[in-house]
């Protein structure tokens, strides 16, 4: 055994992978270490790591995993920035890459224990205690780990695809809301089988906003992205220009699907991230003169200068909104200022209009029931009643009474992936059908028990499409 040895230490994290031993982080004797080391169990030799890259800051009681030939490291103490995001390293690259968590406000990944299960890291528990606060403890959460490799621009040419399925484009039941990010709203499409899709030369890759930055880079590596990205209508979708090589070679992985598969790693990712192949021979698309924000902003100006109210009232007016099916939700903090009241309906028919909405809501504190039900007024239209798209998969709802859970989703779309033919699920806390409807629809699940206790969900549970 060689004298190259990590020091004396504890609350470090280790991991196994083939015939080696990883260990990063700790407590020393009177510091917090930051360096990686490995044990070779059949030289029983230890060695300093030397990788390529920023190295992740000296930590704690955090999270190591494995998963395929990387390395990640992501919470523990101190609590701070690093501890927000994800360290990967490639093994076989030998370098660092840093991606922020989306969750890492919302958890206290400290003590934390994880798993990796298929392309999931399943997280459970953790926390720690705050003599002023009592003690916090983490929820458990799944994160879905593929686009984080994807975004590293390493990806195994073993890669298998699943769920590769192309999905006709979903057409809202009202008028598509205009996106609110700087990208271009652009006309709905005709839709065209993929056996088609070759010999058109106007050929798009829809992906759901949450994965478009890895569908970008990854179409960026195949040399496929002809043009500048555009926003769909429902705003919910990023619609990419690519090449008819790229469509004919997602056709021959279609084609190859139960037989082999290709060896461009694109590909499977993309399948797997819901990629859906659209068709549009209108030419290039022309972007908007004004962006939804600023076309806002400068109506209720001109109605706030007829009226003679204060122009700092603009302060207020939201820069970013969601969307629930044709329903824009306005976040809790804007129009707060009582002197919005006195112009009624005008104000927000004027907003609903320079956003393109058919309905608009504001959104309110949650009510602290049981039940945690929604408080969300419905400003301009009939009612909450809405249908609302969220990886192919549509949930109807009342708005009004029901919240719809914005997390989970890299779960949701694991548990879709799922094979559960002939299989009887039992969802102990089914909602509005979170993980009912993917389970189902998707996972092909023989009968699926969903038990829930708010009458509103399960209202929304029975009038499910």
């Amino acid at each position: 055994m060689n004298t190259d040895w990590p020091a004396a230490r504890h609350s470090h994290a280790m991991v196994a992978t083939e015939s080696q031993l990883f260990i990063f982080g700790g407590c020393g004797t009177d510091k917090v270490l930051g360096e990686l080391f490995s044990f070779d169990v059949r030289t029983h030799r230890w060695q300093k790591e030397q990788i390529n890259g920023k190295v992740p800051r000296a930590r704690f009681s955090h999270l190591m995993f494995v998963y395929k030939h990387f390395i990640g490291i992501m919470g523990g103490c101190p609590v701070n920035k690093a501890c927000k995001e994800i360290a990967l390293t490639d093994l076989k690259l030998r370098a660092w890459k840093h991606m922020p968590l989306n969750s890492a406000g919302k958890d206290l990944l400290v003590r934390s224990t994880a798993n990796v299960v298929d392309d999931s890291l399943v997280i459970v528990g953790g926390g720690a205690a705050c003599y002023a606060f009592g003690t916090k403890f983490s929820e458990p959460l799944t994160i879905n780990l593929l686009p984080f490799i994807s975004a590293t621009g390493v990806i195994s040419r073993n890669e298998k695809a699943q769920n590769c399925d192309v999905e006709k484009p979903y057409v809202s039941r009202s008028s598509d809301v205009p996106s609110n990010d700087s990208a271009e709203a652009v006309p709905q499409s005709h839709e065209s089988s993929i056996e088609s899709e070759t010999g058109i030369s106007h050929s798009f890759v829809l992906l759901e906003r949450d994965f478009a930055k890895v569908g970008k880079d990854l179409l960026k590596n195949m040399d496929d992205l002809t043009r500048k990205a555009y926003s769909r209508e429902d705003g919910k979708h990023i619609r990419f220009p690519v090449t008819n090589k790229f469509c004919s070679l997602l056709h021959a992985e279609k084609s190859l699907e139960k037989t082999a598969r290709l060896s461009s790693d694109p590909l499977p990712t993309l399948c797997k991230l819901g990629a859906t192949i659209i068709m549009n021979d209108a030419g290039e698309f022309r972007k908007p003169s004004h962006p939804p924000v600023k076309i806002m902003r400068e109506a209720v100006a001109s109605l706030l200068k007829r009226q003679d109210m204060p122009e700092d009232l603009l302060e207020e007016l939201p820069a970013r909104w969601e969307r629930l099916g044709d329903i824009v939700v306005l976040p809790e903090s804007s129009f707060k200022n009582k002197m919005w009241d006195s112009l009624g309906n005008e104000l927000w028919s004027t907003v609903a209009k320079s956003l393109g909405a058919c309905q608009l809501a504001q959104q309110g504190r949650v009510a602290s029931t049981g039940t945690r039900d929604s408080t969300l007024e419905i400003l301009v239209g009939e009612n909450g009643w809405v249908e609302h798209r969220e990886n192919g998969i549509v949930y109807s709802f009342d708005a009004t009474k029901c919240m719809f859970s914005w997390v989970n989703l890299s779960e949701k779309l694991r548990m879709a992936g799922m094979n559960c033919r002939d299989e009887v699920v039992v969802d102990l806390f089914a909602g509005i059908g979170y993980f009912v409807l993917p389970f189902l629809v998707r996972a092909n699940a023989k009968l699926v028990y969903a038990c829930e206790w708010n009458p509103n969900a399960i209202e929304a549970l029975r009038l499910q499409p």
